[in-house]
């Protein structure tokens, strides 16, 4: 039985904004994205189970089946490889935040991909997987990319810009969950949105000033999520 432990990290928003919305309903985005290094570490292990995949976690509420992004992981890089299609044990050992808007998920899955890769000698360029880790979720082929990089179209058109200076990052995960989609539905509506300077970030970025990164950080969805919880704002 072979297994492998992959780190998975999260991401944050430096900037994050909605240019619109396409015909199918999906939202037009442009956002600055840059890992952390907060971690899950996902282990998966190949049996000899043909098609069983089976996930555990140190987490009693995050689901263990077919819901959980890491198994949907696991379905996707078997219809693409399906001649290495073998049985999977993955463990995922959950200490980013859920729901928090940080792809944490997201990372587990392409963290699944990644391990899968490996074990199973495909040995698959970073493209493939993100081709792959698209029909997954917005947020996986960044979590495949990693590092500092421009976001475009519904979140998948990825274009790497030189990496952000090192910074001590506080993150704050108040005591409820945000529903992303009711979020977007309502930012649809919402007057007087101030938009992110997008290009002022870059250039902070590129120069390394990290007070100017400081203040350009802006999420357009924040106009909504603080009116239904304001402590939001307080933070």
């Amino acid at each position: 039985m072979k297994s492998l432990t992959i780190k998975t990290y999260p991401k944050i928003n430096l900037t994050l904004d909605v240019l619109g919305v396409y015909p199918n309903g999906y939202h037009q985005v442009e956002m600055v994205m840059q890992s952390v290094q907060l971690y899950d570490e996902v282990t998966v292990k190949v049996t000899n189970h043909h098609s069983d995949i089976r996930i555990s976690c140190n987490k009693f509420y995050l689901p263990c089946d077919s819901r959980n992004t890491a198994y949907k992981a696991a379905v996707c890089f078997f219809e693409e490889f399906p001649d290495k299609k073998c049985g999977v044990e993955i463990y995922i050992k959950k200490n980013i935040p859920v729901a928090a808007g940080i792809a944490g998920g997201s990372s587990n899955a392409a963290g699944v991909l990644r391990a899968l890769s490996k074990l199973t000698g495909v040995h698959a360029g970073k493209r493939r997987l993100m081709k792959i880790g698209a029909q997954i979720g917005a947020d996986v082929p960044y979590c495949i990319l990693g590092g500092t990089a421009v976001a475009r179209g519904i979140g998948c058109d990825l274009e790497r810009i030189e990496n952000a200076p090192q910074m001590i990052l506080c993150m704050a995960k108040p005591n409820f969950s945000v529903s992303t989609a009711k979020v977007y539905e309502e930012i649809d509506a919402a007057e007087n949105i101030k938009h992110p300077d997008t290009a002022g970030m870059i250039q902070a970025i590129q120069s390394g000033n990290v007070a100017g990164i400081a203040q350009k950080l802006s999420n357009v969805l924040e106009a909504v999520t603080v009116t239904r919880h304001p402590i939001v704002q307080q933070i």
